[in-house]
């Protein structure tokens, strides 16, 4: 993503996964006739990032989703699911964090890396199975985070 305050990703979020599926002429109980919702909420607020961290290129960290852990029959998982990798079983394994680029087509910079690396090594110190992987390798729809993950990727832990 490119130059996005955490609100504008709120708001993006809102309309790509929520809106639409809660605006639809299905006949799904669940959502039909109801205002969005994500069930989901930070600082006393309902948010719909789909993300439990933000990373901005000076490095800066911000809070998305409660990455908090759980026990669950799999193990340790967030307390609050990403809707980040378009697969529900995916999502509720998963941490997700997204780089917060100046330009299209940008990589990571060194400090979003560092920040990203602190974020791993803390996790693991918990999920010491935790991979990195990159969203195309849960979903065949998107290229994100770019096809020079491979190349990048070699800095991360």
């Amino acid at each position: 993503m490119v130059n996005l305050t955490p609100k504008e990703l709120n708001d993006y979020y809102k309309g790509l996964l929520y809106d639409d599926r809660y605006q639809s002429d299905g006949n799904n109980p669940y959502v039909k006739g109801l205002t969005p919702h994500s069930g989901h909420i930070v600082d006393g607020k309902e948010t719909f990032l789909a993300y439990h961290w933000i990373i901005y290129p000076d490095g800066k960290l911000v809070k998305g989703l409660d990455s908090s852990l759980v026990r669950t029959k799999n193990g340790l998982a967030p307390y609050q699911v990403a809707w980040s990798l378009g697969n529900w079983e995916n999502n509720c394994e998963a941490f997700s964090m997204i780089f917060i680029y100046k330009n299209s087509g940008d990589v990571p910079t060194d400090a979003q890396i560092r920040t990203a690396n602190c974020i791993i090594d803390n996790v693991r110190k918990v999920v010491p199975s935790v991979i990195v992987a990159p969203h195309y390798q849960f979903n065949s729809q998107t290229n994100c985070p770019g096809w020079s993950f491979q190349e990048w990727s070699k800095k991360l832990h």
